[in-house]
């Protein structure tokens, strides 16, 4: 990546004149919308120089497993991208589909190592107090996973990425948001502790499920105000997000596959915590056409 932008600013430098207003990126096999190229540039005119398209899917269909990604995606788009964007909070960049200012990447170069250089690109604009703005209508369709091997290891290597950013970004980020005041920093460092309330949820739940059913003694927390918050964040918040992003009531009931297969997440979790050093990266196979229904 970095080769490649240095040569191609190289040659923008020296071709008379031929000079780029921005980027995007894509992985190989993403399809977009029709109007992508036009919602960025309305974004860019906005003075937005770092803008993230809608992450949607390209094969949900498929089967189960991408049915229940599908809902996942159809979730964070609409309760957590969406509100962020209307409370004027950084989105996240998913990785592909994004659009970056070229003077702003001329500037930045390609200083990305980890093996999520999403989020690492996010950390790194943060401290210098870009912010990645989410485009709603620009969609790029990606296409997920079909077997939860694949998932799982996918997750993985997404998680020790996330962990490495972790240990390298959060205090940094958190002493520039607390010098400068700044909410939009101190976002950035909150999401980082992603994955620890992904523990607390984890542990948590297994703990309850012991006393329950296993360990009538065992000492947990007591299921007040912490075991609401988790039955909607397990619940109540990905039922909402899916209805309202499908208006399907057929995806709901899909619903109950989706809580099993979060459970990836938690192992990812614990796998990537005890090998986030690990920079293996692996291929995702692919091999989806888009599916039928989907309007570009």
């Amino acid at each position: 990546m970095r080769a490649g932008i240095e040569r191609i600013l190289k040659d923008a430098e020296t071709g008379d004149g031929k000079v780029y207003d921005a980027f995007t990126f894509f992985d190989a096999d993403n399809r977009v919308s029709l109007n992508f190229l036009q919602k960025m540039n309305t974004e860019l005119c906005s003075g937005n120089r770092f803008i993230q398209g809608y992450l949607g899917t390209k094969n949900p269909f498929d089967n189960w497993v991408t049915r229940v990604i599908y809902q996942s995606y159809a979730m964070t788009n609409r309760l957590w991208q969406l509100g962020k964007r209307r409370t004027g909070l950084p989105s996240q960049c998913g990785g592909t589909g994004f659009c970056i200012d070229a003077d702003l990447l001329a500037e930045l170069g390609w200083p990305m190592t980890t093996i999520t250089e999403d989020l690492e690109m996010v950390c790194v604009l943060a401290q210098r107090g870009v912010f990645p703005v989410w485009s709603p209508e620009a969609v790029v369709y990606d296409e997920k996973p079909r077997s939860v091997r694949v998932a799982m290891r996918q997750r993985i290597r997404w998680m020790r990425g996330h962990f490495t950013n972790l240990f390298r970004f959060f205090i940094p980020l958190l002493r520039t948001g607390i010098r400068k005041r700044d909410v939009r920093v101190l976002d950035c460092a909150l999401y980082l502790l992603y994955p620890l309330s992904i523990f607390a949820v984890g542990i948590q739940s297994v703990l309850w499920l012991l006393g329950a059913f296993i360990i009538p003694h065992l000492t947990v927390l007591h299921p007040g105000p912490l075991f609401f918050l988790i039955l909607a964040m397990a619940t109540y918040y990905p039922i909402l997000g899916i209805y309202l992003e499908t208006k399907s009531l057929r995806e709901l009931l899909y619903f109950p596959l989706l809580l099993v297969f979060n459970w990836t997440w938690v192992l990812a979790c614990f796998v990537a915590l005890f090998t986030f050093r690990n920079r293996t990266w692996y291929h995702t196979p692919h091999g989806s056409t888009l599916d039928d229904g989907i309007h570009l």
